[in-house]
């Protein structure tokens, strides 16, 4: 089981519609998700700023600023902010 956290660009509107900046798509199984979660999954990593991974290791920041120097390390405290504001992308 994974989870994912996607904080997007100011500026993208997935589905064409979502205006919330903060996503999350969870209980992830790798090689078994739909192609639906499989294409949406790509998208949202390419449109977004920072992404984070929860899995049974804890929580990585997968992707962020090339100039962040805490690659690879999470701010507990937004990480709760985080998974509190976030929207689940099976509720939109």
């Amino acid at each position: 089981m994974m989870n994912y956290y996607y904080e997007l660009d100011r500026d993208v509107k997935m589905f064409g519609r979502v205006t919330c900046r903060y996503l999350a798509q969870f209980d992830v199984h790798p090689g078994k998700s739909g192609l639906f979660n499989a294409v949406w999954h790509d998208e949202a990593i390419k449109n977004s700023t920072r992404v984070w991974l929860e899995n049974a290791n804890g929580v990585t920041l997968i992707k962020g600023p090339v100039t962040d120097t805490s690659w690879g390390r999470v701010d507990e405290q937004e990480l709760v902010w985080l998974k509190l504001i976030c929207k689940d992308i099976e509720s939109l």
